[in-house]
């Protein structure tokens, strides 16, 4: 047991990524508290919500459909035909005779040699536009298969939510059963104790019910933890174990 003990605390400070000449390696983790046993409150439904909602691969699928539905407007833009239009505006400076260059610049100004040009230009494909059709489809089946792809994920962790408030419901109802057992053994060994100082029973017989008590605490310590280990598993499974211990990660 204390080899167990002692292995656990390695595992753990292991997970916390402390350096290996830090002096925590020699120290014991005392737990301050003991592991809960209160019964889970919200339903199997309220954590299936919760998943859909907190889950980061199902908002990053959304993100995606999202920005992909925003670009599909541009994509249906380019099958229309193509309208261009086309406008100059320019100016003409005449040096006439023996005028110098100031009189030609001067001219400029003149509303006379002001020229405009207006124009326009029509393109559409004769055999329709392929190239922005295809690229129209593409963009279209891409939001199709992330629909899916979302859908299908959305009914993969409501299953594995299912099953892991079973799991929790299971864990917790063996706490009752294991208590049950703890407090019999309790009582057998008050039982035999009495006996005992009556002259009718003998240390051996004793020693048996202490053994058996000892047992089913243990047994009873076991399934707590059991309960705990669950409640975490739904926790991750609903994608709430940040909020849950007031953990943020900084971008």
């Amino acid at each position: 047991s204390e080899l167990t003990v002692l292995t656990r605390e390695d595992e753990l400070k292991k997970l916390l990524n402390f350096p290996s000449n830090d002096s925590i390696w020699n120290a014991a983790i005392i737990p301050t508290d003991r592991p809960d046993a209160r019964p889970y409150g919200t339903s199997v439904e309220d954590n299936i919500q919760l998943a859909l909602a907190n889950r980061e691969e199902l908002k990053q699928l959304r993100k995606a459909i999202e920005i992909q539905q925003t670009s599909l407007p541009y994509y249906e833009n380019q099958l229309k035909p193509e309208l261009n239009l086309i406008g100059g505006v320019g100016v003409v400076g005449k040096n006439e005779g023996d005028k110098g260059v100031g009189d030609s610049v001067g001219s400029f100004f003149s509303a006379e040699n002001f020229n405009v040009t207006v124009g326009g230009s029509f393109s559409y494909p004769l055999g329709g536009n392929r190239a922005a059709k295809s690229a129209l489809n593409k963009a279209k089946l891409e939001i199709d298969q992330n629909k899916l792809t979302l859908q299908n994920t959305e009914q993969q962790l409501a299953v594995q939510v299912r099953i892991a408030y079973r799991s929790l419901q299971t864990a917790y109802e063996l706490i009752g059963v294991t208590r049950v057992a703890r407090e019999l053994a309790q009582e057998q060994l008050d039982a035999e104790q009495k006996k005992f100082n009556e002259g009718l029973s003998t240390n051996f017989q004793v020693l048996e019910y202490q053994d058996k008590l000892a047992t089913a605490i243990t047994t009873e310590s076991q399934a707590i933890t059991s309960y705990n280990q669950a409640l975490v598993n739904l926790e991750s499974a609903t994608g709430v174990t940040l909020q849950q211990y007031n953990i943020v990660i900084e971008p």
